[in-house]
């Protein structure tokens, strides 16, 4: 009777691990809000704006359009840098990337309380700077800068050893 209980529970938490797997490909809303080095920008901007990607294939870019929030003390600083904002069509899914200096962007993500992404409104409808090569940027919609203004940072590219 055990060995009936144990294969039972076996059978049903590989039933529930598959389901929640499931559920995690349907996520929408903020994928990706990075904050790192200027050098990765292009890359994961590329990346980003791909048919195979989540992120979506239209594209916003600015230069010093954006600033990293240190939450920390009000003291601190804010950190402006280049952005770019890739989202899908129903503009429902949105990954972005603020371009800054490699060790501010590993302070900025690591610091408690977390930091956040601040976008000025007066960005909303412009046109993008088309900041990177091959990709035509469009206007920034407000229901991406609703998603994405005031969000924590969720990743931080480096191209430096730590």
């Amino acid at each position: 009777m055990t060995k009936r209980t144990t294969k039972f529970v076996t059978a049903l938490s590989l039933a529930v691990i598959v389901f929640a797997g499931i559920n995690c490909f349907a996520a929408t809303g903020l994928l990706f809000n990075a904050v790192g080095s200027s050098g990765a920008f292009n890359a994961f901007a590329l990346a980003a704006d791909s048919v195979t990607s989540e992120c979506g294939t239209n594209i916003w870019t600015q230069k010093n359009g954006a600033s990293g929030i240190d939450n920390r003390s009000a003291s601190i600083p804010a950190n402006a840098g280049n952005i770019w904002i890739v989202w899908n069509n129903a503009e429902t899914t949105v990954c972005s990337y603020l371009a800054v200096d490699s060790v501010i962007g590993q302070q900025l993500f690591f610091a408690v309380p977390h930091s956040t992404l601040s976008i000025p409104s007066a960005e909303i409808g412009t046109a993008g700077d088309g900041l990177v090569a091959t990709l035509t940027d469009e206007p920034l919609p407000a229901a991406i800068y609703g998603l994405l203004n005031n969000a924590q940072f969720n990743a931080a590219p480096s191209d430096i050893r730590p």
